[in-house]
């Protein structure tokens, strides 16, 4: 199977620290809507499914996992199991929502050009921030994926 990790750009953002940790392949997103769009809009592989992962500083010791995104209007939804990853972090001892209302930032904009762009073979999943992102989080998250 193959499936692509998708985090932001900066070393010091946990999305960056925690795709660097996947042994998969790696797509680190530039932190502006022109730049992620050039990003997303440049893959040329067919995944069987794209793991996308941002922070939102407001979680602290829990993750939330995105169901959709939407931009003007139109709405998108992934095709990949929600439900599923949720219970599996869940049995691995980590906190977790899921979410079917849009984000308004850079992630939802991420998220809905790549479930665009793969036809719905994505998700997204919302981590603390590099503050509360312990060992033990990242180890769950890992264990979760199968890593």
């Amino acid at each position: 199977m193959e499936i692509l990790y998708v985090g932001f750009k900066g070393v010091k953002n946990a999305s960056y620290q925690l795709v660097s940790s996947f042994s998969g392949e790696h797509l680190f997103l530039t932190n502006s809507f022109s730049g992620l769009a050039r990003d997303i809009d440049a893959l040329d592989k067919n995944y069987d499914a794209v793991i996308m992962f941002g922070v939102d500083k407001s979680l602290s010791t829990s993750l939330r996992v995105e169901r959709c995104a939407q931009i003007d209007g139109e709405f998108l939804e992934t095709n990949l199991y929600a439900d599923q990853l949720a219970r599996g972090f869940r049995e691995n001892g980590i906190s977790c929502d899921i979410s079917d209302t849009p984000t308004h930032y850079l992630c939802n904009d991420a998220y809905f050009r790549m479930l665009r762009k793969t036809n719905g073979k994505a998700i997204f999943v919302h981590i603390p921030g590099s503050r509360y992102m312990t060992q033990e989080l990242m180890a769950g998250i890992l264990k979760t994926l199968g890593e």
